[in-house]
């Protein structure tokens, strides 16, 4: 049962839950089922388009209705339940690595987790979302990956390698095709797709910043390339007054200071991180932040 503030949505919830659950793979498919599960993804997830915008919307009258204290209580008791939904479940004993198995209900969780976060960040809510990005979660059965513990929200990042394979088999050429179904299905209602590179931006920052974390890779950000994007998230951070907005999420004690941190990683930055963090922190500018006065 989901505990504290919104515990008045806990029957819609139990409902979300129920249906995630039921996408969870519990026999290892075989045969023709198993050598086309890419398109079982897709397709599915097409389905629960109609799902998943009820669910944002419910997420955004939380955010319209509750105080700061009831909504990121609120919010970050879905973070352990996505995390058990999106893991293994106890059924499947034994499973082969590769062919995006765990791609349900995992892609939807990280379509919505970029929704949920993007909503924040028009409607405001900057220490909420603060308070969301860099809390701790107990995850409760974690995939193969993460052991029982408590880790950032960065572990709900979806690898999405049946998408990779639906790339391949069905030559479509693209460099990434998880990226091209959150923009395809993007949903303009809640947020524009410019505002999803802003939220996906911002998840991958906070998994930098955080020791110990895994990284939220920003996938969506391979249309950052063509250098079409307006982010105004960041780029109005290049005024002074506004930076203090990028301050309170990332919970440093001024600009200079996130971007020292930023600097330094990048710095440092592993080689297996691939081109969509090189292509965030091109389109960021960020040594730009905070220079306007």
């Amino acid at each position: 049962q989901i505990q504290g503030p919104i515990a008045l949505g806990n029957a819609y919830l139990a409902e979300v839950f129920r249906v995630l659950d039921s996408l969870r793979v519990r026999v290892m498919p075989s045969g023709k089922e198993r050598e086309t599960y890419y398109e079982i993804v897709y397709d599915k997830l097409q389905q629960l388009i109609p799902f998943r915008n009820q669910f944002i919307e419910w997420v955004e009258l939380q955010i319209l209705l509750l105080d700061d204290e009831a909504l990121g209580n609120g919010l970050k008791d879905l973070i352990p339940h996505f995390s058990e939904l999106k893991s293994r479940s106890e059924d499947l004993t034994s499973w082969t690595e590769g062919i995006g198995i765990f791609d349900l209900p995992g892609a939807w969780i990280h379509d919505v987790l970029i929704y949920i976060v993007a909503l924040l960040i028009k409607a405001k809510r900057d220490k909420v979302l603060h308070d969301l990005l860099f809390s701790r979660y107990y995850m409760v059965n974690g995939k193969e990956y993460y052991k029982k513990g408590f880790y950032g929200i960065g572990v709900l990042w979806c690898r999405a390698e049946s998408f990779g394979l639906r790339n391949h088999y069905l030559e479509l050429n693209r460099m990434d095709a998880f990226a091209d179904w959150i923009k395809d299905h993007v949903n303009a209602r809640f947020a524009t797709f410019e505002q999803l590179m802003e939220a996906d931006g911002v998840l991958c920052l906070s998994s930098i910043l955080k020791e110990n974390s895994a990284i939220w890779s920003p996938r969506t950000y391979v249309y950052a390339e063509w250098g079409n994007s307006s982010l105004e998230l960041f780029d109005a951070a290049r005024d002074c007054n506004y930076a203090q907005r990028l301050v309170i999420i990332f919970g440093e004690s001024d600009i200079e200071s996130l971007k020292s941190k930023i600097r330094d990683w990048a710095k440092n930055r592993p080689a297996y991180y691939g081109d969509t963090i090189h292509y965030l922190l091109n389109t960021l500018e960020f040594e730009k932040w905070g220079t306007l006065r």
